[in-house]
């Protein structure tokens, strides 16, 4: 194994294979076919059999991407409100353009939360120009020099190492692989360049390298190296990343909360590859014939046999004629149901309350069983990014406080006239107290998610609705 920035982790090896398998699925079936028996192992392959009959094989296959449009619809399920994004002076274009390219933070975070569900982990670098001196106000207004956030997938976040100090254990290093695009020489084409960036924490101070190729493809050699500074000019004393992980965001290597769906997934495409195969040669009827001569049999393969009602078959006495047909195996039928029914028990286990806690501090706090694996990687997700955004504030020189909150109520709240009058009877005899009916109010979307209930209560009391709270005693 290399001994030089490429090095990897003998964790990161080992969890590559499920990262690869759970994008390929996710991918689709292009994807799929593409890696060929990586994923369909050829049923007949035999030596000198030609690939032709394996091609048309794995032609007649179906993939039914079952992995894909769950990722969609647990996303979706989040995304169904909009994320809560308070920012300090100074962040606001963090809505329109979080990377430096154009994606916001409300884009940027769904493709994180498809990786923290597909693949387990991700990663968060808050990114700033090298710069010696502190970037002037007017500079970062005009959007020359500020503070942006790149994620990295979990196959880029190849090295990675902690050291404790004190109490705690601090990111001390992380190497992440990346491709950037430059200029070709003639002016129009594209060149991508394949680096190492690794960040590190050298004698307390946060340095940045970036390792390339030389010439001769023989070492890797130092491209650049700088250590970024804060908004005041100062030094840094950590290192602005933060891994994402389904369990929790700490440097380990979490379980992909697709990966049981994406194996099923993988088996229901070789199951189902058998059951076409299956019907393409049992659909196909076969002709045959008996009490035939040899002196028959040699003339009728001389001159052809034609089939069908406008070419009858002449045959000497005692010859017989008839087509057989025969049914599919109904066992691979019925395992195809069972695969897809254990893959619809998957896809739901994903968004069932109970199943998961966040660390293992709150193991026996009520709020710890309150978690589903799509709500635990949403909390986790935003977590991350309000770290982020402190990071940035601190690049940026932006006093103050930022969060970002992925919505966690994941189930859509439909309201019941019925349910509604039971809710405001018990609210008006003092059974339930007036906050919780308006928390359950917000859910369904009855009253406005971002007022306060201050607000709301202004609200009805000007209004004059006479729900008991017109005046201390009810209105009487």
């Amino acid at each position: 194994m290399a001994k030089d920035v490429t090095y990897t982790r003998g964790d990161y090896a080992k969890a590559l294979p499920s990262w690869m398998l759970v994008g390929d699925v996710v991918a689709g079936e292009e994807a799929i076919k593409a890696k060929g028996e990586a994923y369909l192992p050829n049923p007949s392959a035999v030596e000198g059999e030609p690939e032709a009959v394996y091609d048309r094989y794995k032609q007649r296959a179906s993939f039914y991407n079952v992995t894909g449009h769950t990722l969609q619809g647990l996303i979706g399920a989040v995304f169904r409100k909009d994320p809560e994004l308070e920012v300090q002076a100074g962040l606001d274009y963090v809505s329109t353009d979080v990377d430096g390219a154009g994606v916001s933070i409300f884009q940027q975070s769904q493709r994180v939360l498809e990786n923290v569900m597909g693949k387990g982990r991700e990663g968060l670098l808050v990114d700033y120009p090298n710069a010696e001196a502190p970037a002037s106000r007017a500079d970062q207004n005009a959007g020359l020099v500020r503070a942006s956030i790149v994620r990295y997938q979990a196959e880029q976040i190849t090295n990675w190492r902690t050291t404790k100090v004190g109490g705690a254990h601090v990111l001390s290093m992380v190497v992440l692989h990346e491709t950037v695009e430059e200029a070709g020489k003639d002016g129009f084409s594209v060149d991508e360049i394949e680096q190492y960036r690794a960040l590190q924490l050298v004698e307390g101070v946060y340095q940045v390298t970036l390792w390339r190729s030389n010439e001769k493809g023989t070492a890797w050699e130092i491209h650049e190296q700088y250590a970024p500074r804060t908004g005041t000019g100062t030094v840094w004393n950590r290192i602005p990343f933060t891994f994402i992980g389904a369990q929790n965001n700490d440097s380990g290597i979490d379980k992909a909360p697709l990966l049981d769906l994406a194996r099923q997934n993988i088996k229901h495409y070789q199951v189902g590859a058998d059951w076409y195969n299956a019907l393409f040669y049992a659909g196909q009827p076969q002709p045959w014939m008996s009490g035939l001569t040899q002196q028959w049999v040699d003339m009728l393969e001389d001159k052809g046999v034609l089939v069908g009602s406008r070419a009858p078959i002449m045959l000497p006495e005692g010859g017989q004629f008839g087509i057989e047909t025969v049914m599919a195996d109904s066992a691979i039928q019925k395992e195809l149901k069972d695969i897809e029914e254990r893959m619809v028990g998957l896809g739901a286990k994903l968004m069932q309350i109970g199943g998961v806690v966040k660390t293992a501090t709150e193991v026996d706090s009520d709020d710890a069983a309150q978690h589903s694996a799509l709500s635990l990687a949403s909390s986790n997700v935003s977590d991350a990014y309000t770290q982020c955004l402190a990071w940035m504030g601190d690049f940026n020189n932006a006093p103050g406080e930022s969060s970002y909150q992925l919505n966690q109520d994941l189930v859509e709240h439909k309201l019941d006239a019925q349910l509604l009058r039971e809710i405001v009877a018990a609210w008006m005899s003092g059974a339930v107290p007036e906050t919780d009916v308006w928390a359950w109010m917000r859910r369904t979307g009855l009253i406005d998610s971002e007022k306060t209930d201050d607000e709301v209560r202004e609200e009805v009391s000007d209004s004059g609705t006479g729900l008991a709270l017109d005046d201390a005693d009810g209105g009487s």
